[in-house]
C-alpha cells in the first residue's frame, strides 16, 4: 500500500542492573517478546522479570493484557529445565504463542520473531485500517516472505550443528538508523 515498513528491535538482558533500560525502551512499543530462561533454578528470576514487564508497559500507558506478545522459552538444552506446560501456567495467562529455543544453535529464534512480526502486523492493521493488505494477501503470507528475504529461511536452525553457535550478519546500516521510528518492537 505504499508505506515503507521498519523494525526497531530491542534487546535487553534480565538482569536487575538493566531494569531501567527495559522501561525505556517500551516506549512506543508495539509488540514484546518475552524471553524465560527455562532453567528451574531461574523460575523466580522469569516471575519476577514478567512482574516488572506488565508494571513498565502500564508505566507507558501500553495495556499489557492486549498487546501483542510471544513467549519464548530458551535454553531448553539445558540439563534441568521446567516443562513448557509448567513456564505457561505461570507466566502466558493469556495463552500467548509460545516458541521452546536454544538460541545459540538458532532453534525457535527465527520462528519466534516471525510470530512477534505477524501478530504486530495483524494489530496494526486492526488500529489503522490504512494498514489492511490488498484483498487476497494475508499478514501470514507478508510475514514469511519478509523473513525469508531477510534470513533466507524461516528456521536459523536447518542444517546447523548440535554444538554450532548461530551468527547472524547485519550491515550496519540495518542495525542502526539516524531516523528515529516511531514504533518499535521489544
Amino acid at each position: 500500500r505504499g508505506f515503507a515498513l521498519r523494525f526497531q528491535l530491542a534487546a535487553v538482558p534480565g538482569q536487575a542492573i538493566y531494569a531501567p533500560a527495559r522501561r525505556v525502551v517500551l516506549r512506543g512499543s508495539d509488540g514484546v517478546v518475552f524471553v524465560a530462561n527455562s532453567a528451574t533454578d531461574r523460575w523466580h528470576e522469569n516471575l519476577q522479570s514478567f512482574r516488572e514487564l506488565q508494571a513498565h508497559l502500564f508505566a507507558q500507558q501500553l495495556d499489557p493484557a492486549t498487546i501483542p506478545m510471544v513467549f519464548q522459552y530458551n535454553k531448553r538444552d539445558l540439563p534441568d529445565v521446567l516443562d513448557v506446560e509448567a513456564l505457561d501456567r505461570g507466566l502466558n495467562a493469556r495463552r500467548l504463542p509460545v516458541f521452546p529455543a536454544v538460541a545459540t544453535r538458532g532453534e525457535g529464534v527465527l520462528e519466534t520473531f516471525s510470530a512477534i512480526v505477524q501478530l504486530t502486523l495483524e494489530d496494526l492493521a486492526r488500529r489503522y485500517p490504512a494498514l489492511t493488505l490488498p484483498e487476497g494477501q494475508r499478514i501470514e503470507d507478508w510475514t514469511e516472505q519478509a523473513i525469508v528475504s531477510m534470513f533466507g529461511a524461516v528456521r536459523l536452525s536447518e542444517g546447523e550443528s548440535e554444538d554450532e553457535t548461530v551468527t547472524v550478519a547485519l550491515p550496519e546500516e540495518a542495525l542502526f538508523s539516524e531516523e528515529a521510528s516511531a514504533r518499535h518492537l521489544l
